[in-house]
């Protein structure tokens, strides 16, 4: 298994490569998805101990990858929509759910409790955006070369946070004595 997560993790340096390599930091969808994969990678590297840090260092890292992972994927998805309406939708709900997160720090603080409450509905959120965003572009992959590409990085958007959702029922809902590594594999 640590092999296996080893790989993944370093497979997060890919999107990290070609979005340096593509210039595509020049537009904020893309320096909000680089920011993301680079949290994700340390948070990653950090669990695996490739990156040694202190136990402090280490959870304020994994709620910090948590509490910005709604925000920055839904800049991300704004790169997607096709229409101003849409735009403004995902953009009202990038900053209702930041302003929730700092809300939620400042009334709980910075701890477990805060990510439960903020992240299931980002990820709900990125869940149903992305559907929505697929469902627009998948009648122009038949027609237009960069859709398809489109309809390729929605998809795996909806498989991956339909994996973290689940993760998240059974890790923050559920709660209790559940086996990380086995989560993980979802």
């Amino acid at each position: 298994i640590y092999w296996l997560s080893a790989l993944t993790t370093a497979l997060f340096l890919v999107p990290v490569f070609f979005i340096i390599k593509k210039k595509l930091y020049l537009h904020i969808s893309f320096v909000a998805i680089l920011v993301y994969y680079i949290i994700t990678l340390a948070g990653n590297a950090m669990h695996l101990h490739i990156l040694p840090i202190s136990e402090n260092m280490a959870k304020s890292l994994i709620i910090i990858d948590n509490l910005l992972d709604g925000p920055l994927v839904l800049l991300f998805l704004i790169f997607f929509c096709p229409n101003l309406l849409t735009e403004k939708a995902v953009r009202y709900t990038f900053y209702v759910l930041s302003l929730f997160a700092v809300l939620m720090v400042l009334v709980n603080g910075f701890n477990k409790q805060t990510i439960t409450v903020t992240l299931g509905p980002g990820m709900l959120f990125i869940l149903v955006y992305a559907f929505y965003l697929f469902t627009q572009r998948i009648g122009g992959a038949f027609y237009e070369k960069n859709e398809v590409a489109f309809v390729l990085l929605l998809s795996g958007l909806l498989v991956a946070y339909t994996g973290y959702i689940i993760v998240y029922f059974f890790n923050y809902v559920l709660g209790g004595d559940n086996d990380m590594q086995s989560l993980m594999l979802l």
